[in-house]
């Protein structure tokens, strides 16, 4: 597992707590920059999308979506409220993330405070795309 942030001080808690954890590795990333290396069956997206302008925002999925296994989950959740230094609201951060190539939208939970989706990457060739358990051929 990778956890990241941009903020020291989080990293130095994180890292903290996690110490005996030894399958945790927790970077200090600023990312859409810096990106940790390899491929993951799941990246969560928390708190997050609505700090980056639109060139930013699409550099960030695009990285996270090309960083996904095949099959891999994708999990974004954000408020959903106006807020002064948000440049987005999770109901639009959800209509952006129902156009990125490459994903699949799984789950879409929305409430008055906040919008939770899942998406799956899409495996090359896959018409439709197969549901998780279809995937892990449990069907």
């Amino acid at each position: 597992m990778v956890a990241a942030d941009r903020v020291e001080s989080a990293v130095a808690t994180a890292r903290r707590r996690t110490a005996d954890l030894s399958h945790v590795a927790v970077s200090r990333l600023t990312v859409p920059q810096e990106w940790p290396e390899g491929t993951f069956d799941l990246i969560v997206l928390s708190e997050l999308l609505y700090y980056f302008d639109g060139r930013q925002l699409d550099e960030l999925l695009s990285r996270a979506t090309a960083s996904l296994d095949a099959g891999g989950t994708l999990v974004t959740v954000h408020w959903n409220h106006p807020v002064q230094e948000h440049l987005y609201t999770g109901a639009q951060l959800a209509e952006r993330l129902s156009r990125e190539p490459g994903l699949v939208l799984d789950v879409d939970h929305t409430e008055e405070d906040f919008v939770l989706q899942t998406f799956s990457r899409v495996l090359p060739g896959e018409d439709p795309p197969l549901s998780p358990a279809g995937f892990e051929g449990l069907l």
